[in-house]
């Protein structure tokens, strides 16, 4: 639990806002409006205590946010983030053992390895969890088709879970 808690609060303190995606140059206000959106989803899937409004933003979106949504159900945060929240959980595990050393009874039952692949881990569900959430509130024929394709991935039980209902959702439209 001890752990967990620790885990909780730094995840909690992650940058939030990838870089814009690649591709054909777009007009300043419709770069405004996809980069805002950007963040938005961003936001709302890097968040933990979530509220309304940023997942209603997302929902907002629509269809805009399908491509976004898509490859983050697919292939979970950018490489970048990865990096950095690799980084992190390095970092924090450093300090949870300086921690122990004062503590003993804070033990950290983890390797770093194990650690930072485990919490690496519930950070990528957690992209493709929430990613699968919108695309079932958004809808549409490449939402649903996406979600079908990745279940047919090796996944997650958890990740499993959220696409099939998901799935589930699209489907009772």
């Amino acid at each position: 639990m001890f752990l967990e808690s620790l885990s909780t609060i730094f995840l909690s303190s992650l940058l939030v806002g990838a870089p814009a995606q690649a591709g054909a140059p777009r007009a300043p206000a419709e770069n405004s409006k996809l980069s805002q959106m950007h963040r938005s989803i961003d936001a709302w899937i890097e968040c933990d205590d979530c509220n309304e409004s940023q997942q209603n933003a997302v929902f907002k979106a629509g269809q805009a946010a399908v491509p976004v949504l898509v490859q983050y159900l697919r292939e979970g945060p950018s490489p970048e983030k990865r990096e950095l929240v690799r980084r992190q959980l390095v970092s924090a595990y450093h300090d949870l053992k300086e921690y122990e050393k004062r503590h003993p009874q804070a033990t950290v039952p983890l390797s770093e390895e194990e650690y930072v692949r485990t919490y690496l881990d519930n950070y990528s569900a957690r992209y493709q969890i929430r990613a699968a959430a919108a695309l079932a509130a958004i809808g549409g024929t490449e939402a649903r088709s996406a979600v079908e394709a990745v279940l047919r991935n090796p996944l997650r039980d958890d990740v499993k879970a959220a696409l099939a209902s998901a799935l589930q959702r699209m489907r009772s439209r």
